[in-house]
């Protein structure tokens, strides 16, 4: 499923390496907290995994798929199979709540009818059917959290990947999410979920991977 061998990333302009010899085998289904301090290179790791940024230096598959000879067309298909969770949440300012999170449907093609069935669906899930029709700013930070968790989940997706995506909810929202992920690993979605939320970690146990200095450290379960 996801497979790293001696990957480095290091951002132009800037001196040194972010990420550094990373060695990671993940299968199908799995699930792994990512921990660390802040700036340890958290997120650098997601937006390399979730094909955001490419890895600088050695081998990475995602989704089985070797990345550094895949096609650009290639790698957009990967892309559409996985949910990303950003902290910063990227919502289209422009666009509806609707159309942020019908977004990965309508990427693949599914019939408008459905999409207004499973939106509406999902709006409801997360208590936003009221805001379905106003725009990102409009919403509070938590609101807007919620937004960009419904896009990542609505297509299913293969392998998702979070980047503290409770922060800004309540605990009966996190839990919420929590068993959502549950359910997406039944069916075979791998999920990685960074956090710094050690009672979140309890709710769910699960392996982890350490990232200090840029360098990764897997502690138990299905790591190499």
């Amino acid at each position: 499923m996801i497979n790293l061998q001696n990957v480095t990333l290091s951002h132009k302009g800037e001196r040194g390496f972010t990420l550094r010899h990373l060695n990671l085998s993940l299968p199908r289904g799995s699930f792994s907290w990512l921990v660390g301090p802040s700036g340890a290179g958290k997120s650098s790791l997601l937006e390399l995994l979730s094909l955001n940024t490419l890895p600088t230096q050695g081998q990475m598959s995602v989704l089985d798929t070797p990345v550094e000879t895949a096609s650009r067309s290639a790698l957009r298909h990967l892309r559409r199979r996985i949910g990303f969770i950003p902290q910063n949440y990227r919502l289209i300012p422009e666009w509806s709540i609707f159309d942020n999170i019908a977004l990965p449907l309508r990427l693949h093609r599914h019939r408008e009818p459905d999409i207004r069935r499973e939106v509406h669906a999902i709006l409801n899930w997360l208590g936003l059917t009221h805001h379905a029709e106003a725009f990102p700013s409009q919403l509070s930070g938590g609101e807007q959290q919620r937004v960009a968790i419904a896009r990542a989940l609505i297509g299913r997706p293969a392998l998702l990947i979070a980047d503290e995506p409770t922060h800004a909810l309540g605990e009966d929202q996190a839990h919420l999410l929590l068993d959502a992920m549950r359910q997406l690993i039944t069916l075979g979605t791998t999920v990685i979920v960074a956090t710094h939320s050690s009672a979140l970690m309890r709710s769910f146990p699960a392996p982890s991977l350490s990232l200090q200095n840029g360098t990764l450290t897997p502690t138990g379960g299905h790591h190499e």
